[in-house]
C-alpha cells in the first residue's frame, strides 16, 4: 500500500496536544495526510485538528476519544511537580487508564513518547516514564516506545522547551553564562524527525512491541551555541561557570521541599553520556536524523537575518569613525 493511501486511512489520537511536543506533532502529522484528533485539559484550538477537551482519568472520555482511532500517540505527561509522588502517580495512572481503554477499542498500535531519562530512571520524571514504559509493555497489544532526547521544535521560550530558553538567553544578552566550557555531549532531536519516525512506525506492517532510542546527531553544547550564533548573526561573550559548583548547588536545592518544579535532575545529569541511539530504529525503518545545523537553520520562529549584509560608518563624539556591520530583514 502506498504511503499516501495508508496515511489517508489512518486515524490518529494524540494525547497532550496543547504541549510543546504534542501540538507540533499534531500539525506535522496532519500535514502528512493523517486524520488527527488531539486531547488537552483546557480550551485549546489548533488549525485543522479536532481537539477534545477532557481528562484522561475519566473512563467515559477515554472511551469516546478512542472510538474510531487506529493509532494512539501518547504524549501527555506531567514533567515537573513540587510533589514527586504526585508526578509519578499522575503519569502512571493516566497511562494505565488510557491503555485499559485501548484494550477494548479499535486501536491497532500505541506509540508512547518516553524520554532518555527513563533509561536510568533519572529523577521523578525519568522514574515515572520508566514505570509508564512497563505499563505499555504489559497492556498494549502492539506498541513502539520512543525514548526521546530533548526536543528542538519551534522557538518558544515561554513554553517547556529547554533549547528555546537557551536560544533566548543568547539573543537577549551580550554575555552568555555557560556550564563549564560547554564541551559536554548533547544529541537533541528535531520535532520533524519525531514526526518522520512516527510516520515510519505507523507504516510498518509487522508487529512491533519494541523500544527505540530517538536522538539527533551527537554534538556538544558549545557547538550548539556556536551554530545558533552563526544562524542569527550574533556573537556573545561566553562566560564559563564551573560545573562542579553548579551540580553541588543543584544537589542542595533538591533537598528542599517544593524543589521538584526546578530542572535540577537535568543539571545533575550534565556531562553524562547520551543513553540512547537510533541504530535499532534506523535498521528497522530506515530513519536518519537531520543534522543539527539544519534543525537550527529551519527552526520556526527563530529571528534569522537575511543574507543581505549591510555596513555603514558612525562618527563617535571624539571624531572617530567606527564601521558597523548588520543586516536587513
Amino acid at each position: 500500500m502506498k504511503t499516501a493511501e495508508r496515511a489517508n486511512r489512518s486515524k490518529i489520537l494524540i494525547t497532550g496536544c496543547s504541549g510543546y511536543v504534542g501540538r507540533q506533532l499534531a500539525a506535522l502529522l496532519s500535514a502528512k495526510g493523517y486524520d488527527v484528533t488531539g486531547t488537552c485539559r483546557s480550551d485549546f484550538d489548533l488549525d485543522g485538528i479536532d481537539v477534545r477537551r477532557g481528562v484522561l482519568t475519566n473512563s467515559e472520555f477515554v472511551t469516546d476519544i478512542l472510538s474510531d482511532r487506529d493509532i494512539v500517540i501518547h504524549a501527555a505527561a506531567l514533567t515537573r511537580s513540587k510533589d514527586p509522588a504526585e508526578l509519578r502517580e499522575s503519569n502512571e495512572s493516566v497511562t494505565s487508564l488510557l491503555l485499559d481503554g485501548v484494550a477494548s477499542s479499535s486501536v491497532k498500535r500505541v506509540i508512547f513518547l518516553s524520554t532518555d531519562q527513563a533509561v536510568n530512571g533519572v529523577g521523578p520524571y525519568g522514574e515515572s516514564k520508566q514505570n509508564c514504559e512497563t505499563i505499555v509493555r504489559e497492556k498494549a497489544k502492539d506498541y513502539a516506545i520512543l525514548r526521546l532526547t530533548p526536543v528542538i521544535g519551534e522557538f518558544a521560550p515561554t513554553q517547556n522547551s529547554t533549547f528555546s530558553k537557551v536560544i533566548s538567553k543568547i539573543l537577549n544578552g551580550s554575555i552568555f553564562v555557560m556550564p563549564g566550557d560547554g564541551d559536554f555531549p548533547i544529541a537533541p532531536i528535531g520535532i520533524k524527525d519525531i514526526a518522520n519516525a512516527i510516520d515510519l512506525l505507523i507504516m510498518k506492517e509487522d508487529h512491533l512491541d519494541k523500544t527505540y532510542g530517538l536522538c539527533g546527531e551527537p554534538s556538544t553544547f558549545l557547538s550548539f551555541v556556536n551554530q545558533v550564533e552563526e544562524t542569527v548573526g550574533l556573537r556573545r561573550w561566553k562566560v564559563p561557570l564551573p560545573i562542579g559548583p553548579i551540580k553541588k548547588a543543584a544537589g542542595l536545592l533538591k533537598r528542599l521541599p517544593g524543589s521538584g518544579k526546578l530542572p535540577l535532575d537535568s543539571i545533575l545529569n550534565i556531562g553524562q553520556p547520551i543513553p540512547v541511539d537510533t541504530q535499532d530504529l534506523g535498521r528497522d525503518t530506515g530513519f536518519k536524523p537531520t543534522p543539527l545545523s539544519e534543525i537550527i537553520g529551519s527552526m520556526p520562529g527563530l529571528p534569522v537575518p537575511s543574507r543581505l549584509s549591510v555596513s555603514w560608518r558612525r562618527t563617535t563624539p571624539n571624531g572617530r569613525q567606527n564601521r558597523i556591520d548588520g543586516w536587513t530583514n
